[in-house]
């Protein structure tokens, strides 16, 4: 069996563009994770027809706790968990207004079915959380549910950050980790 965890499922468009590469089928089992809540409630209307489709109203994150999300309706319904969300996206030239809700966050870890997946099969995860990223592929390489992971899609959001130099550094760090460590890590936009 493989299993796809995708964080951050949007309207689905990064599900569409993966089914491209693997052609779901039988052998797949698809968890779709979506914080924003109107994002997740508009996206039921065209839900893909997959077997062993799940589709959550969660943001994923470090730990499963209760998380404000912030909603932005100006761009795409998109969303973040960060607890200083950005202001400006620098590099699209977005200037962002958030609406604030709370709701669920779950562990990443507590989103892998790890005991029962089996030698045989593939773990595919999908990360467009909009800076949650680093906290995430954290707490995968401190548990070491990285091990189990053939492929990692990122899209990392450093943009978002003051910072935005030392999380690119941290980028590198990771990616270098990773597929020095045997996960294959294609950079996602």
């Amino acid at each position: 069996m493989n299993v796809l965890l995708d964080c951050g499922s949007h309207f689905f468009e990064g599900l569409y563009k993966l089914d491209k590469i693997y052609h779901f089928g039988n052998y797949w089992r698809i968890v779709c994770f979506e914080a924003n809540p109107e994002t997740y409630n508009q996206s039921l209307n065209n839900k893909p027809n997959f077997k062993n489709l799940d589709i959550n109203n969660i943001a994923i994150s470090d730990k499963s706790d209760f998380v404000i999300v912030n909603c932005d309706k100006d761009y795409g319904e998109g969303s973040n968990i960060l607890e200083y969300p950005p202001v400006n996206d620098i590099v699209y030239g977005n200037t962002f207004n958030f609406n604030r809700r709370e709701i669920c966050s779950e562990d990443i870890v507590d989103s892998i079915d790890y005991e029962n997946l089996t030698p045989h099969d593939k773990l595919f995860i999908k990360l467009d959380i909009e800076g949650s990223e680093y906290r995430v592929i954290h707490r995968l390489i401190e548990t070491g549910y990285y091990k189990k992971i053939d492929t990692l899609y990122v899209e990392f959001h450093d943009r978002f950050f003051e910072a935005r130099e030392y999380y690119q550094q941290l980028n590198r760090l990771y990616v270098d980790f990773l597929t020095k460590s045997g996960v294959k890590v294609v950079l996602w936009d």
